[in-house]
């Protein structure tokens, strides 16, 4: 029992210590047992709260249409179109990095959530298998309405990426603009 109570406090203990801000993989797998019992929480970006459905009203025109593409892509990372094309040679051996990155974190995950007796029920019991769900939809709901913009901006004639792109892009044009700042007058 007491081994249980140590190892318990450790395993929080580093939780403590880990940021849930920093949304590192690690981080996520040393936090495992505290979302398991729901008390560290992943926030659903602002942006993602509040929609209810991909394909509410679009704003007119290709500028306001490619900003609000540009503050989806800032919340879900960059869109399947955008990736660009590299050496195969380099495709393999990034591969290679993730995966065993990837064995790493997830040995992590399970060591910090074995102790845990029926898991499961305790996700369910606190809500957290509830509240995975909904952070999981709004990200659906996300990528949807990102990919309903690129279509309307498509129709419109939009540049990239206010519309997809014919082409994987190269590296150097994927720069994305900064987003625009809300002075103390604009609504």
């Amino acid at each position: 029992m007491r081994r249980f109570v140590v190892f318990f406090s450790l395993v929080f203990g580093l939780t403590a210590c880990v940021t849930p801000e920093a949304n590192s993989e690690l981080g996520k797998a040393v936090t495992a047992p505290a979302r398991d019992f729901n008390i560290v929480r992943e926030k659903i970006p602002d942006i993602l709260e509040d929609m209810e459905t991909p394909y509410g009203p679009v704003r007119a025109g290709c500028k306001s249409l490619t900003q609000e593409i540009n503050d989806l892509s800032n919340v879900l990372g960059v869109d399947y179109d955008e990736i660009p094309l590299t050496d195969e040679k380099e495709k393999w051996t990034e591969k290679a990095e993730a995966e065993a990155s990837n064995a790493l974190v997830g040995g992590i995950e399970g060591i910090t959530t074995d102790f845990i007796p029926f898991r499961s029920l305790v996700r369910r019991a606190t809500g957290a298998t509830k509240y995975e769900s909904r952070v999981r939809r709004a990200y659906q709901l996300g990528l949807m309405r990102r990919a309903y913009l690129k279509g309307r901006g498509q129709v419109l004639g939009c540049e990239p990426p206010g519309s997809p792109y014919k082409e994987p892009p190269k590296p150097e044009e994927l720069t994305m603009p900064e987003p625009e700042k809300k002075t103390g007058n604009s609504p």
